[in-house]
């Protein structure tokens, strides 16, 4: 399950279908919108299931590549009794794009991208009725937030000659009206060697919220296969970084408007043998914390780890959800109620054998 949302007594997730993939091996093969009651009873699909996917082909001459992403659901939202999500909206498309670098003769100066689904925000009713078009947000990356009267999203397009899309962030009213683009300034990059119709800014966005006049954009680095993540803040100040965050955890806002997260003041350490051989990667003393918004400065630690490594303890993938006054962890093997410094269980999650 993923995206859970509570309204009304019912919980409202996008869950995950496993099957085999085309190699044989177990992997997400296809999402639905469900909902269920606390308790686990009545559980009910909302909207059928789509399918998850990646299509790859190059032209052997070079010039065109065709990329498209089959989704499934993405960054499902309640707002004001009504559910807003991301899904493949079936239509083709085309971008093209330049490489600006006179030195690098083996890459053509020009590479169309393709696509035969793009993706787009939806609207429907709590029952999976009434299913609207909100937005299109291009080919890959889509993300979107809501705040007050307005939708802020992206919209993507794969960089056929690197792994950082091309993005551009919008504004438009909650039914579609009045698409804005914002902050024009911070898509032209003289330094950047690519170029494209969306201009020249090159990010690989994994969600988006706002607070007030701030949007915060998480990003990860060459498809996450770095340790570190970055928190990026769009304002009147333009596009920077707020901080470097780690293993991929996504920080989130709560009910009274404070940025929750996970850092590590040390940075990620590794052991090396005596053959000079690298270990696995691995954090000291990270931690849970909470701050001010538009603050640079971490003010409150919720919890301290000892230690998280990158992929082989219960900690090094979790998610963190803020109901009311609670915040709580979700993570490889439990959920956890973080409170007075510490974790408490609230119950396991049934694992895979």
């Amino acid at each position: 399950a993923k995206s859970l949302n509570y309204w009304d007594g019912c919980i409202y997730y996008i869950g995950v279908i496993y099957g085999e993939d085309e190699y044989g091996c177990i992997d997400q093969t296809g999402a639905t919108l469900m909902r269920i009651n606390p308790d686990g009873t009545n559980r009910t699909m909302v909207l059928p299931e789509e399918k998850i996917s990646y299509i790859y082909s190059y032209n052997d001459d070079g010039g065109s590549i065709s990329t498209t992403q089959y989704i499934g659901y993405r960054d499902l939202m309640l707002y004001k009794g009504q559910l807003y999500y991301v899904a493949n909206n079936g239509r083709p498309g085309t971008m093209k794009a330049s490489f600006l670098n006179a030195h690098w003769d083996d890459f053509n100066t020009e590479e169309t991208q393709n696509w035969e689904s793009g993706q787009s925000l939806y609207r429907c009713e709590l029952d999976g009725t009434n299913v609207t078009e909100i937005a299109d947000l291009g080919q890959t990356s889509g993300h979107f937030t809501i705040a007050g009267d307005s939708i802020t999203y992206t919209y993507s397009v794969d960089n056929p000659y690197f792994s950082y899309p091309f993005v551009n962030f919008f504004s438009c009213g909650l039914d579609g009206s009045k698409p804005m683009r914002l902050a024009s300034a911070i898509y032209e990059n003289p330094d950047n060697a690519f170029d494209s119709s969306l201009g020249q800014l090159n990010e690989i966005v994994e969600g988006l919220f706002r607070v007030e006049d701030e949007l915060y954009v998480l990003c990860a680095d060459s498809e996450g296969d770095f340790a570190k993540d970055r928190l990026m803040v769009l304002d009147d100040d333009g596009y920077r970084l707020l901080r470097e965050e780690y293993f991929y955890v996504p920080t989130i806002v709560n009910d009274e408007g404070r940025l929750i997260g996970f850092f590590c003041d040390s940075g990620i350490s590794s052991d090396v043998d005596e053959d000079g051989v690298y270990g696995m990667e691995y954090l000291t003393e990270p931690y849970i914390y909470s701050s001010e918004v538009g603050d640079d400065d971490i003010e409150n630690k919720l919890y301290t780890f000892a230690t998280v490594s990158r992929f082989e303890d219960e900690f090094s993938i979790f998610e963190l959800y803020a109901f009311g006054d609670n915040l709580y962890l979700i993570s490889k093997a439990a959920v956890y109620r973080v409170e007075n410094n510490d974790l408490i269980s609230v119950g396991n999650l049934p694992l895979a054998d």
